[in-house]
């Protein structure tokens, strides 16, 4: 199981002093953790996966952006089209507007 598939983290009492910390995935149980918790240990334990989470996702985000061609490239490439007669000049000033507009 991967962190992205952590969905809650909760805090059950189990007598007095003990507990169990439950780790969900979709609405089931995937960890028990026995301790002697506190709201604050769940609250920060949660925090963190979603910490986690978050920057996962920006990252995958941050790696499709780097992938994507640039402007440079896109209009580079537009420009060989052209130049192969692939692209007449009024589709190439069509899609040279939508690169410079992105």
């Amino acid at each position: 199981m991967s962190i992205d598939e952590v969905t809650s983290i909760s805090v059950v009492k189990k007598g007095f002093i003990k507990g169990l910390v439950l780790i969900y995935a979709n609405a089931v149980v995937v960890y028990e953790i026995e301790c002697y918790p506190d709201y604050d240990l769940a609250k920060q334990c949660m925090d963190f996966i979603k910490g986690v989470q978050r920057l996962a996702g920006s990252s995958a985000e941050t790696k499709t952006k780097s992938n994507s061609p640039t402007r440079i490239e896109s209009l580079e490439r537009l420009q060989k089209l052209r130049e192969q007669g692939v692209l007449s000049e009024e589709e190439f000033a069509e899609e040279k507007k939508k690169i410079l507009a992105a």
